[in-house]
């Protein structure tokens, strides 16, 4: 069976590996990266661009938190 990438972060969470603050911001996005993969809607650039650019920091938090997890195991 093939996880998503949504069940991932869902998975992560559930696990510990991830906060809850973080999976509740990661989730929208990789829910929106489906609606776009699978095309659902046009997208508004200005939007997606806006949404890239306010989301970015919470990448480098993913980030610190897995490197914590890696740490603490």
């Amino acid at each position: 069976m093939c996880m998503s990438q949504s069940d991932t972060i869902t998975k992560g969470f559930k696990e510990g590996i991830i906060s809850e603050e973080l999976f509740h911001k990661l989730k929208p996005f990789f829910d929106f990266r489906n609606s776009l993969v699978n095309r659902y809607w046009i997208i508004d650039d200005e939007k997606l661009i806006a949404n890239i650019q306010s989301g970015k920091d919470d990448f480098n938090q993913f980030t610190e938190e897995l490197e914590a997890y890696i740490k603490s195991i």
